[in-house]
């Protein structure tokens, strides 16, 4: 169950991230982390019946198929800060640039 939470808040924070669109996107620089998630199945319990005092008495759980992903975390190499205070970015990539690019290698 932990692994399922892990991932769960991975997500979370991707698409929060995503949403709010905090700092400014990096799409060139050095590769400072790598990430694979493998495909996974999240189940949302939901209502499907409620009694006269709209508690529920009835629950159904919906599958949300989650797709394998490939992201590698990358380091903006054109600000002037010292390299651990540079922005980041996570970015999703195919599963060959992900095999393709080393941690401390140069992306694209």
């Amino acid at each position: 169950m932990n692994r399922y939470l892990r991932r769960l808040a991975l997500v979370l924070s991707m698409l929060l991230l995503a949403a709010c669109d905090c700092g400014h996107s990096v799409t060139a620089g050095t590769v400072v982390k790598k990430s694979h998630a493998a495909a996974w199945v999240q189940f949302v319990q939901t209502c499907v019946s409620y009694d006269p005092k709209g508690w529920c008495n009835a629950y159904t759980f919906i599958p949300i198929e989650w797709p394998e992903t490939w992201s590698l975390k990358l380091r903006d190499d054109n600000q002037i800060k010292p390299a651990d205070q540079r922005d980041t970015s996570w970015v999703d990539v195919p599963e060959t640039e992900y095999e393709r690019y080393e941690v401390g290698e140069r992306y694209p």
